[in-house]
Parts: C-alpha cells; structure tokens; sequence
C-alpha cells in the first residue's frame, strides 16, 4: 500500500515537473537577457524575482500533495521553496541592495533602473507576494523547525528590500491623495514600517533565546534605526523619537554585553 502511495503522490507531481522546467528554462534565459543587457536589466530582475515566487508555489502543491496522499510534509519540495524564495530576494537585492541601515542616497544609484519601469503597484504586489511566499514556508515548517531561527535573517533580507523599493526621493509626491501612486505607496510604506520593527524585534527574540550573540542585538538595532530613518524621512518627528529611545535602550545594552566580554576576555 505505501509503495502504492507513493507511486500516487510521483503521478501527481508529474503533470508539474513540465511547468517547473519551464520556469528554471526562463531564470537561465533571463540572465543571459540581464547580463547582455545590464541597461535593462533592473526590470528584467525584478521580473525575475516574480517568476521564481511563481516557481516557489509549484513545490508548496508538492508539499500540500505529499501531506494529503503520504501523510507527511516533503522536506525536499520544502527545501526546493527554500532555495527559490531567497533566489527572488536576491534578484531584487540586484536592484535595491540589501542594506537596511543604507541611506537613500547611498543606494538610489541602484535603484534608478526601476524608475520608470517598475510603478507603485507593481512594488507594492512584489512585497505582498513576497511576503506570503516567506509565511508559507514558515508555517509549512512549523514553529519547531530546525529553520526556526535561520527564518529569522530570511525576514530580515525581506524587509531591506522592501524598505529600499521605496522610491524615496519622489515618495511626498506620492503621498499626496491625487497621485496615482497614493494608495499602493501609502500601503508598501505601512508594510515596510511594521517590517522593521518585527524583525528587529525577532533578532532580539533569537538572541535571548538562541544564539547570546551581540551581533544580533547590534542588526536588531540597525532595523531600529532604519525605522527611524524613515521616519525622519518623511518628518514623522514624533514617531522618530519613539524609535529613537527604543535604539538608545538597545546600544545601552548593546555596550554592556561587549563590557562584560571585554572582562572575561
């Protein structure tokens, strides 16, 4: 019966491994386009990074598959999802860097490839699709995998990119309610908010209970700031002050760990 079962689960994954080669087909195609083309080849990423989201939901079926037919989640389905939703983070790191302390001014030169070619919308879906991918894993793991805590950088590389997709130096003009790009800016900016807040609070959460190490409560922090710089970005006075006591609490600590090395250095 199991063999009988398992033949079932290949019969029905079968029908996908095409659609799968196709898109692995059009990464290697792209490429070559980007590489050939490096003018053109901001949008050429960014819609790269969609078509591996794309790809990433073929090997979640295989894992809805296996957990309805064998009874058991697929850890190599899984780990395929994996590698291929940190592919799409990369490509869009291509673009916008991945630096999350990073002024705008430090990576427009970056970014300036995608205007024009890539609007508010267009920036505004990538997040939200991304971000479902990254709760599809997790919760297609569970609270206790292994990957626990390595998620954790996963959602820290999420939330830089989607931080610096925000075209800053137009971004007033955008929030003004007769833009066009209001909506969908008003609502990546409020995503990227709560974004970098959540992940440096998981970077304080994973050194508490995980690693000890001040590296994580110094990248909690950096999130914190960058936080704050938004802030003060779009002259959110109020709300900088708040983030910025939240930081001093973090450096405060942050000294105080390296203290107590240095001494038992």
């Amino acid at each position: 019966m199991a063999g009988n079962e398992e033949q079932y689960y290949l019969d029905k994954c079968k029908p996908f491994q095409a659609v799968i080669g196709g898109l692995l087909q059009k990464e290697s195609e792209i490429l070559d386009a980007s590489r050939s083309d490096p003018a053109n080849a901001a949008g050429k990423l960014f819609g790269l990074s969609d078509e591996m989201l794309n790809l990433a939901s073929y090997y979640f079926i295989f894992n809805s598959l296996s957990l309805t037919i064998l009874k058991n989640r697929s850890e190599e389905a899984l780990n395929e999802a994996r590698k291929t939703i940190y592919k799409a983070v990369i490509y869009l790191e291509s673009n916008v860097t991945g630096r999350v302390s990073a002024s705008y001014s430090e990576y427009e030169v970056h970014t300036k490839g995608l205007a024009g070619v890539v609007d508010a919308q267009s920036r505004l879906n990538m997040v939200k699709k991304l971000g479902f991918a990254i709760d599809l894993l997790e919760e297609a793991y569970g609270s206790n995998s292994k990957w626990k805590w390595s998620f954790v950088e996963l959602e820290g590389r999420f939330a830089a990119v989607a931080k610096n997709m925000l075209e800053l130096s137009s971004i007033v003009a955008s929030l003004d309610p007769r833009s066009d790009a209001y909506e969908p800016t008003t609502r990546h900016l409020a995503i990227v908010k709560r974004l970098l807040a959540d992940v440096s609070a998981q970077y304080r959460d994973r050194h508490n209970l995980f690693t000890k190490r001040v590296e994580d409560l110094q990248t909690a922090r950096n999130f914190l700031d960058a936080l704050r710089y938004l802030h003060t970005t779009l002259g959110e006075s109020a709300e900088a002050d708040i983030v910025k006591k939240q930081s001093d609490l973090f450096e405060a600590r942050i000294n105080s760990e390296l203290e107590k090395m240095a001494n038992n250095g």
